[in-house]
Formats: C-alpha cells, structure tokens, sequence
C-alpha cells in the first residue's frame, strides 16, 4: 500500500507499507543518489524498487524526493538565492529531520485517543525502529543526519563517501570539487580548495556519532567516486567507537569487489544486515 505524506517545509513524499499491517512496523527512510530527473524512483534500481521490496518483507518505508531532484528539480537552480546563508546539504538533512519527525509522531499514533497534531492514516509505526538507507549522495545524507538526530535507530550507506581530508583534485574522484562545484551541496568547502587536510570535520566524525548505534557501510572498490584504500583506514580509525562501548558488532564494513550501484544484490545485502538488527 502507498500513503502519500507531506512534512516539513511542504515536502512530499510517500510511505510505502504491507498492507493490513497489524503491529508496529519498522520503518526505513529511502534517500535516493545523484538523480535529478526521477529522483528516488530513478532508473537507477533495476528489477523491484527498495519501496516493494521492503513493504514484501514487513517493513514500512519513507521515500520522497530530495531538494533538486525529481519533482523538487526547479526549487535547486535558485536555492541560493533564496537562501544565501543555507547549504543544500544542511537543507536535505533537514528534511531527513523532519521525515524522522513525521514518524515519531506516527508512532505516537499508538495513544488510544491521539491528539490533534498527530498525523492520520498512517499503519503502525514503531518510533524506536526508524532507520536511513543511502546510496551515493543519499549515503552522504544518511550519514550526516544520523550523526545528528539520536532518533535515528541506525544507518546503511552505499557507496557514500570517500574520505574528504585526503580528496584532493589530483585523485581521479575529483576531489571536493562534486560538492562545492559540480552539485552546489556545500560552497563553503570550496575555501579548502588545494589545503583540504584543514577542513574542520570529515566522515570520521560523523561515523563516531552515529556510533555505538548500528551502521552499515558498502564501499565497492571500483566506485569511481571513492578511494578505496582511504575508506579502510578510516573505517580502521573509528572502529574503537563501538569497541570500547561494548557494540563491536553494530559496525558492518563491506567492500565487494563490484562497482557503484544499487541493485537487487545490494537489496539483498542490506536486508540481510537489517534482519541481524532485531538480534542485537
């Protein structure tokens, strides 16, 4: 089934769920990759979409489109002008909050007589089991958010980030450049151009903060936005963060010997890994 949600600053999205759900239902907010004319239906999924292949197995999931992608594709030309003191980044992020905020409230839903504020004709959400999947710049999102937002009960991130200290121009990544320059995400990360070791926070600090929540990372080794060698040493650095809190297995490091997609096997690969989270 398919329920069509708006939150936030009007952003519309749609929860997909079995239907006849009876208890409440995990939920997996979807953030989608660099798809700008589809978004997070993008052609990018071949076979069945994460949205039906989730609700098949029991669980809910929040999609929507991210600010400058599918149907939000005109509000990113002008985001600047509009809002010169504002990053698209911080903006999707703060969707990501607010789509967290939706299904708190969902699961607030539970309460016998719910108060006026409480959305309705939503299934059964359980508000302790919100998670966020990525990939590319969806994987980027997903992570910062869950650095952020301890509501967040974990994270999966494929192929979403390369280490940004040591992602210099001369790598064949690009550098920095795709988040300053080629996607405008971040401007104020231009200012590191060519001394991007000063930069004041990398993935490392977020993946610390997500820590020692459950985090799923899939690093293909032919991802051409990635160096490989990098992302191991600093999924090296941060494993003490879960370590040292009793939570070694909350971080699941996966480099396949594939290249960048999101397909039926990453499907499979991620509800694997999601299926462990009940036994943990």
């Amino acid at each position: 089934a398919r329920t069509p949600v708006n939150f936030g600053e009007y952003v519309a999205g749609d929860l997909y769920y079995p239907k006849g759900a009876k208890g409440p239902l995990g939920v997996v907010v979807w953030l989608h990759p660099y798809s700008y004319n589809l978004g997070y239906n993008g052609a990018y999924m071949v076979g069945p979409r994460i949205q039906q292949f989730l609700p098949e197995k029991g669980v809910a999931v929040l999609a929507f489109d991210q600010v400058g992608f599918g149907a939000r594709l005109h509000e990113g030309p002008r985001f600047y002008d509009r809002y010169p003191r504002w990053s698209r980044l911080g903006k999707m992020v703060r969707d990501v909050r607010a789509a967290v905020d939706l299904l708190t409230l969902a699961g607030s839903g539970q309460n016998p007589r719910p108060s006026e504020d409480e959305p309705k004709g939503l299934p059964p959400i359980d508000p302790k089991r919100i998670y966020l999947l990525g990939y590319s710049l969806g994987g980027t999102v997903a992570l910062h958010a869950a650095a952020l937002d301890p509501r967040v009960a974990g994270v999966a991130c494929f192929a979403g980030f390369t280490p940004m200290r040591t992602d210099s121009e001369d790598k064949p990544t690009g550098g920095l450049r795709r988040f300053w320059d080629w996607h405008a995400l971040q401007p104020q990360l231009g200012l590191f151009r060519g001394r991007e070791s000063e930069l004041p926070y990398d993935f490392d600090d977020l993946l610390r903060l997500v820590a020692p929540r459950p985090c799923l990372v899939v690093a293909p080794r032919h991802d051409r936005d990635a160096d490989p060698a990098d992302i191991e040493r600093m999924i090296a650095a941060v494993r003490p963060a879960w370590n040292d809190r009793g939570a070694a297995g909350n971080l699941t490091y996966e480099a396949p010997d594939d290249y960048s997609r999101f397909q039926a096997d990453q499907h499979e690969l991620f509800w694997k890994w999601f299926q462990t989270l009940g036994r943990r």
